[in-house]
Formats: C-alpha cells, sequence, structure tokens
C-alpha cells in the first residue's frame, strides 16, 4: 500500500477536528462543572425559604444563581452534542487517506 501523500485541504480538516475535540472537552468539562456547583453546593442556603428579611433575599438570589447555572450546563450540552455531530461529519476526510480507520 502506497501512502498518499496529504493536501492543504487534509491538513485543514485535521486542524478543524483537533479543534472541534478541544471545544467537546471544553464544553463536557463547563457542564460538569457548573450542573455540580448548582445541584450539589447550592441546595444547601437555598433550602431555608421560609425565613424573612435579608435571608429570604439570599434564597432568591441562590434561587436565580441555580437557575442560571443549570442554563448554562444545558447550553454547554446541548453546544457539545452540535459540535459532536459536526465532528462526526468531518471524520469523512479522515477516511480519504487512511482507509483502514479502525485498524
Amino acid at each position: 500500500m502506497d501512502p498518499k501523500s496529504l493536501t492543504s485541504l487534509d491538513w485543514y480538516n485535521i486542524r478543524i477536528i483537533v479543534q472541534t475535540l478541544w471545544l467537546i472537552l471544553t464544553s463536557v468539562v463547563v457542564f460538569g462543572g457548573t450542573f455540580l456547583f448548582a445541584h450539589v453546593f447550592l441546595p444547601g442556603p437555598v433550602q431555608f425559604s421560609g425565613r424573612s428579611g435579608p435571608e429570604q433575599r439570599k434564597t432568591v438570589q441562590g434561587k436565580n444563581l441555580r437557575l442560571f447555572l443549570y442554563s448554562l450546563s444545558g447550553a454547554s450540552l446541548i453546544f457539545a452534542i452540535v459540535i459532536t455531530i459536526r465532528t462526526f461529519s468531518i471524520l469523512n476526510s479522515i477516511i480519504s487517506f487512511f482507509p483502514r480507520f479502525w485498524m
């Protein structure tokens, strides 16, 4: 089997694949971190909503922060899914110069 030389388009596609893999990693870490922080660390102060005064304001601020963190984690998960699908569509370019992909 004679190796095929890589063209500039092949190198461009490899660069895009590597960039999207880094984006997937970053968005998954952001998803995990924000979901963990909102789900584990925020329910403690937010649970005591029966109090009035400044403590009730803390509770409302905590609920708003939790809602924001949940929405940020959901957005990063959707972003990771979309980028993963995009990466799989670009993988066809690797098959053009390396046909035995799984070996």
